[in-house]
């Protein structure tokens, strides 16, 4: 019998951390120091073969399956549930808001209406670019509670409808955030491997990612607001101005008819490291031109088994170049 998926990305990862413990020798403690395990991500907790047949690990879709999203690497299923899931629904919701407001997805959003304080039910509310708003029940609506279509219709066609009052479901910015920044590392992740999250910076992602109460320092740039042109999507790095000195990870986030393009920035192995979010706090009113430098686009694949390091090279060839 082949292997399935999930044990390919088990053995590509278990791999890796061998080529890297190997490549780093004394540099690198990690316990237990054999072969054969795996770290999650995000925790890094510790799993091996055995626990393929548990269900505690998930192939991982970056970014969600839902915006686009390809599968590109392994979580742990705990990782998953606990703030993948809650994070993803945020991330979902404001692409999918963005693109009905734009007037550029073709998909509906589910929202409540209420028909003159009289009629109140679920619809499916489509609008165009023409800015016209098209009011469709659900199907389900329309057979098990079809005097309430109906009454509906029956409003608006004898022009009685005074007011409409519509409610949907919205997302927070915070989460929104959270889901960005795991999406962004967990993409340098998926090219990388384990020789870019052992970085010290990324200690302190990993926990923003985690730990639903503390805050994202890393800002995240939207193509609703800037230009980002297709050579970036996938990873880049920031070569000026030096005080935000960092990786950059780039990603489609999709729904029908509709993209959001976003940059997350990641910090590098040593300084500026986590400085450049307080750089970037600080002169957020100010305007500067970021120098950026494509490096491995989305459809691009490193063998991160033969280049183990990559991720620690290329940034010490940046420092060099910017010094």
């Amino acid at each position: 019998m082949g292997q399935s998926e999930l044990e390919k990305y088990f053995n590509l990862y278990s791999t890796n951390l061998t080529r890297v413990r190997e490549a780093l020798g004394s540099q690198l403690h990690v316990e237990p120091a054999i072969d054969g395990i795996m770290f999650c991500p995000i925790c890094l907790r510790i799993f091996s073969c055995e626990d393929l047949q548990s269900g505690d690990l998930t192939l991982e879709h970056v970014p969600p399956e839902k915006l686009g999203g390809k599968i590109r690497t392994v979580t742990c299923k705990k990782c998953n549930n606990d703030n993948g899931t809650l994070l993803d629904s945020h991330l979902i919701r404001k692409v999918q808001l963005d693109g009905f407001f734009a007037g550029t997805s073709q998909s509906p959003i589910d929202v409540e209406v209420d028909i003159s304080d009289s009629i109140r039910m679920p619809v499916n509310l489509f609008h165009d670019q023409h800015s016209n708003f098209t009011i469709v029940p659900p199907r389900k609506i329309q057979k098990k509670q079809s005097h309430l279509v109906e009454a509906f219709t029956k409003q608006v066609t004898e022009g009685k409808v005074q007011k409409v009052h519509i409610r949907g479901r919205a997302y927070k910015n915070f989460n929104v955030n959270k889901a960005l920044l795991r999406v962004g590392y967990l993409w340098a992740f998926s090219v990388f491997g384990y020789g870019f999250i052992i970085g010290p910076n990324l200690k302190e992602i990993r926990s923003q990612i985690r730990e639903m109460s503390q805050p994202v320092q890393s800002p995240t740039w939207s193509s609703l607001e800037y230009d980002i042109p297709d050579k970036f999507l996938g990873i880049n790095v920031i070569k000026s101005p030096k005080e935000a000195l960092a990786f950059f990870v780039v990603f489609d986030c999709k729904v029908q008819g509709h993209t959001s393009r976003y940059g997350v920035m990641l910090p590098g192995f040593d300084e500026p490291g986590l400085d450049i979010y307080q750089w970037l706090a600080e002169h957020e009113r100010q305007i500067f031109a970021f120098e950026v430098h494509p490096l491995i686009g989305a459809l691009e694949i490193l063998d991160f088994n033969k280049h183990p390091l990559a991720a620690q090279e290329i940034w010490q060839m940046l420092k060099q170049i910017t010094q």
